[in-house]
Parts: C-alpha cells; structure tokens; sequence
C-alpha cells in the first residue's frame, strides 16, 4: 500500500479506486516493455488510478488507470521509457521514467517543450501534490468572476492554471542534490555522448535532464557542446552565486561572441541586423 496516494485521496475527499490485479499489471509491463518501477507498482495495487473531482469545464487532474494507459501505449507514438501517470486533458503528463538510467525519477513530459525532471520518485510526488492542493487551491465558485472585468478575468486565469498540475514545484528547484542524481547524470550523459547528434531529440532531451540533476558548475558548463548556452546559463543561475559567478560569466562571454559573430555575417549579407554591442546600422 502507498499510504501518500491514500492521504493524497483523503485530502481531496476523492474515493479510492480498486486496486489492480497482477493479470492488469502483467498486461501493462507487456504493453510498456519495462518491468513497472517498485512505486508505480505500489501506487497501482494501491488505488487503479484516481480522480481529482475537477469542477466540470475545467481540466480534470487524474492519475491514469491501468486500462487508460495500456490504450495510450497501444495507439500513440510514445517513448515507452516514460510512464504516463496523469493525465490533465492537455496532451502533458507527470511520467515515471522506467529504464536503468533514470529508473523511478518522475518526469514533466510536454507536448510543446524540454522534458522537465521534477521528482525523485513517486511518492515524494504524492506528497507534493497534496501540498500543492493543500497550499491554497480552491475551485472559483460559480460566478465569483465577472468575465467583462479585465482583472477579474486574470484572476480566472490564475485559478484555472493552479488546476493544471505543472504547477506543482519540482523537487530539484532547490541546489542540494544526492550521489544518486549526480550517478544518473552521469548515466544519461555516458549512454549519448559517444553518438550525440544535435538533431536527435531523444539524445538532447537526454543531456537536458542530465543537467538539472547536476550541481557543480564545471560539470555543467562541459555540457555545452550539447546543450544550449542559454540552458547552461540559466541552470548556473539557479546555483548558489559562490558556486557558479565565474563560469556564468565566461559561458556569457562566449555567447556573446557568438551572438555578434552571427549578426557579423547577416550584415555582410546586407541585413539590418544589430545587438548589444552594436547601433541599428542601415544599409542604402
């Protein structure tokens, strides 16, 4: 039993599914390719998905069933390494990443966007949902907002997003990390780098993920040969300044040097191009 999924229900006043039986499960590992991690597996013997009692017209939050996420394997074009888990009605899941190199880590999959490493295991996702929910969520009651009211609209919008669960704060906004995130990094850099190609997704998203699990500077900076500088830059900046000053300031540089390098040629091919460093120039 995971009791985090159990208080997770109670806290929503949401009921329990039944379980899922070993048959269910089987199906499930077959139709993924990846024996489910030890607390997917829990969760699922626990409660066969749940429900979050979303006010209709709003996104519905869920914890995806057995039967929904064997479906969703069986007609999409998905990574299979990554778990769907929820589902919220916009093409976005919290997935649970089921291969060695990253095995239990629960990953923010976006349709539109880098995958985003947000938890160190499932439970801790629980537990964080429920503080989410906890911290000031309330469905905005029937005609609380006057559409016509510009800021009330906003003040709309700001409930309807906290109901879409990417709001919830990963884990790793804070700089502490385990030998065990820095063992992974150096797992998902090990298992790319010898074969990187920029125009592979699954190699970029790779060395992406291994840089938000990494907390020293010069490790993150050797990444630049495969991750974006403004990546780079904006992973230092989460650092303690102590840590990361100098290394921002010549990952900075660098861009830089390549900002005016490019914008050097487009004006050598006639084009009103200028930065930083330089006047709008315009050519007769």
């Amino acid at each position: 039993m995971m009791q985090s999924v159990i208080q997770l229900a109670a806290h929503l006043k949401t009921s329990l599914h039944s379980p899922a039986n070993a048959v269910e499960l089987k199906a499930l590992e077959r139709a993924l390719g990846y024996p489910l991690p030890e607390q997917v597996r829990a969760l699922y013997t626990t409660t066969n998905g749940l429900t979050f009692n979303a006010r209709e017209g709003y996104p519905q939050p869920r914890l995806m069933t057995v039967e929904a996420v064997t479906e969703f394997l069986r007609v999409s074009e998905w990574d299979k390494r990554y778990f769907p888990l929820t589902a919220n009605d916009d093409s976005n899941h919290y997935c649970v990443r089921c291969d060695e190199a990253l095995m239990g880590y629960v990953v923010y999959v976006d349709h539109e966007d880098l995958p985003t490493i947000k938890f160190r295991d499932v439970d801790t996702f629980m537990k964080a949902l429920q503080k989410y929910y906890h911290d000031g969520f309330t469905y905005p009651q029937e005609g609380l907002y006057d559409t016509n009211d510009p800021e009330a609209a906003d003040q709309h919008d700001v409930h309807f997003d906290r109901m879409n669960i990417h709001g919830v704060p990963s884990q790793f906004l804070q700089p502490e990390r385990t030998p065990h995130d820095l063992a992974a990094a150096r797992r998902l850099i090990t298992s790319v780098h010898e074969t990187f190609r920029p125009d592979n997704r699954t190699h970029r998203y790779e060395m992406y993920l291994a840089l938000w699990l990494l907390n020293d500077a010069e490790e993150i900076a050797a990444l630049s040969r495969y991750v974006r500088m403004d990546f780079l830059i904006e992973r230092l900046q989460s650092l303690p300044a102590s840590h990361a000053q100098s290394t921002i300031t010549q990952l900075t540089a660098r861009l830089d040097m390549f900002t005016e390098q490019c914008a050097e040629k487009l004006r050598q091919f006639g084009l009103n191009v200028w930065n930083k460093f330089s006047s709008p120039v315009t050519y007769g």
